[in-house]
């Protein structure tokens, strides 16, 4: 059975200065026009960077976090380079308000991950995203778990899509989500399938304060290990 890492940062922990980025990455980042575009793309790449260094049982200082490079695929999934090289891992980063959440895993394995705030949608939102049984599961949570449960499975989702490399270019109604519900803070499993292939995939989810985290996978794992980041 296979094992999820995980570590979510905020601006607060980014460093000001760009040693911990190589030189292609500095590159891209001078080409970034808005700064709140700037910010969120820094802080995705110094999440990814803390949590595959230690992962990998690297130090996590400027000199080697510069060795490695975290760079958009074409079909934007992020991939890691130690040394040019492909890094041994599999990856998915996300943001959310200032805060990015980053999951790794044995190379070869498919994985996403999304964090999102539980807050109200607008009325046509579950009916333009969520699939009919998606929607008779909101319908029966009642009105109280309403938010949770459609950020939810809309985080999921994007947690799927991701995990097939193919994020929000496909219709979110192509997947389906059968979450277990369980609320709290420790990790709760949730199911997964692609309607368009019928493959099946495993996650986990949960939920603290204003937001959610789900990770998803087409192997079963142990529920996700937060990586500790020292001072």
């Amino acid at each position: 059975m296979g094992e999820i890492y995980w570590l979510i940062q905020t601006l607060a922990d980014v460093s000001r200065d760009d040693s911990w980025l190589s030189a292609r990455e500095q590159a891209i980042a001078s080409r970034m026009y808005f700064e709140k575009r700037r910010q969120d793309w820094r802080l995705g790449r110094w999440a990814a960077k803390q949590t595959v260094l230690r992962y990998l049982k690297l130090r996590p200082d400027p000199a080697v976090a510069s060795s490695l490079e975290i760079i958009a695929a074409p079909d934007g999934a992020p991939e890691a380079f130690l040394h040019e090289k492909p890094a041994p891992i599999s990856l998915s980063i996300s943001h959310s308000a200032g805060t990015a959440f980053c999951a790794v895993c044995s190379a070869g394995i498919p994985l996403g991950c999304d964090l999102e705030e539980i807050r109200p949608r607008e009325a046509n939102f579950a009916a333009d995203y969520l699939t009919c049984e998606e929607l008779l599961a909101v319908e029966k949570a009642g009105h109280a778990d309403r938010d949770l449960l459609i950020t939810l499975i809309w985080s999921a989702k994007e947690s799927v899509l991701k995990a097939l490399r193919h994020g929000l270019r496909r219709d979110t109604r192509s997947v389906q989500v059968l979450p277990h519900i369980t609320i709290g803070k420790n990790w709760s499993p949730l199911a997964a399938v692609d309607l368009e292939t019928a493959h099946s995939f495993h996650g986990w989810w949960r939920a603290e304060e204003d937001r959610v985290q789900t990770i998803a996978s087409d192997v079963a794992t142990r529920p996700p290990v937060e990586i500790l980041v020292g001072p």
